[in-house]
């Protein structure tokens, strides 16, 4: 503050204000003005309060938000695994129709040719007598290869990736997809590499021999002919799904090709999850047939005929 008293005329000239004081004073208190101006205005802080309630509702948001694109994923994952099972069965039909319309085999060891004792037989795509080998992109020894495996080689697939439901291969703590097989295609300690999904499961019940060797064979449109592998866990009585042991597990659904080469994601009913059970069978804690059953009736339950019966009333 300027106070009059400085604006006076030395000397006890009376009232008279001093010039020279005055034009010092005025540029003096415009100087202060301008500097005032000059200096920005401190932002204000936020308080501890809002800083909490700005945190609280991007946890919202995150909680709202990831539930969505995680389903959005699932889904991704379902259009990417429906086309894997478009390639290997149209590479199916391709190999018939080169090979006098026979189905790729399956010729494991100690095994009756085409025998199908269990559902993870369908998975079975190389088998070499010990491991862990690369698989060759060339036939050198025919029978290594098994059911699908052989349209690796004789390119009417690309990458070995297709073998691979994307599903399981997102899930670390899953023995079904890729991880189990890299660098692909790379066999296991055992010398085995088995695919996402199984192929043309259906066999006659008393010999094990599968019932659809040729594509003239297929007289049933509905008739299952590639299935998504799934295991159930907990108790027959009350099955459980492990998102480790199904691919689809946040939609509950299953990939699979009928013999009219239809591909469709279906619902996994709570009958289809307990006939999908391991039955031990196989004394191997397997899902296999159950002996004596007829065709064209009702199968036993917890049995692999009941499950790809199951399937098929899903086409």
């Amino acid at each position: 503050m300027y106070s009059l008293s400085a604006l006076r005329a030395p000397n006890g000239a009376g009232n008279a204000f001093d010039c020279d004081n005055l034009k010092t004073v005025f540029g003096n208190m415009k100087n202060n003005a301008e500097l005032q101006t000059s200096r920005p205005a401190l932002a204000r802080a936020f308080t501890l309060i809002e800083l909490l309630v700005v945190i609280a509702i991007i946890a919202i948001l995150a909680a709202l938000l990831l539930p969505a694109l995680s389903m959005a994923k699932e889904h991704a994952n379902i259009t990417e695994c429906i086309s894997n099972v478009r390639q290997l069965t149209t590479g199916a039909s391709m190999y018939a129709s080169d090979y006098g319309g026979y189905f790729p085999i399956i010729d494991l060891p100690e095994h009756t040719l085409n025998a199908i004792e269990a559902e993870h037989y369908g998975r079975y795509i190389y088998t070499a007598p010990s491991g862990p080998v690369t698989v060759p992109k060339a036939i050198t020894a025919p029978q290594l290869f098994q059911n699908l495996g052989f349209l690796y080689p004789m390119g009417y697939v690309g990458a070995g990736a297709v073998y691979y439901c994307p599903s399981y291969n997102a899930k670390p703590g899953s023995v079904l997809g890729e991880q189990e097989y890299m660098p692909l295609l790379t066999t296991d300690g055992e010398g085995d590499v088995r695919s996402s999904y199984c192929w043309n499961l259906w066999a006659d019940v008393t010999t094990d021999i599968r019932l659809y060797q040729k594509q003239s064979d297929l007289v049933r449109g509905s008739a299952c002919l590639l299935n998504e592998f799934f295991v159930p866990t907990n108790t027959v009585a009350d099955p459980m799904v492990d998102p480790n042991q199904m691919a689809h597990s946040r939609t509950r659904t299953l990939v699979v090709a009928y013999a009219d080469f239809s591909v469709k994601s279906i619902y996994v009913s709570s009958k289809m999850m307990t006939d999908a059970f391991p039955n031990d069978t196989d004394g191997a804690g397997n899902l296999g047939w159950v002996t004596p059953w007829t065709p064209g009736t009702t199968p036993p339950p917890q049995s692999l005929e009941a499950l790809l019966t199951d399937i098929e009333l899903a086409h």
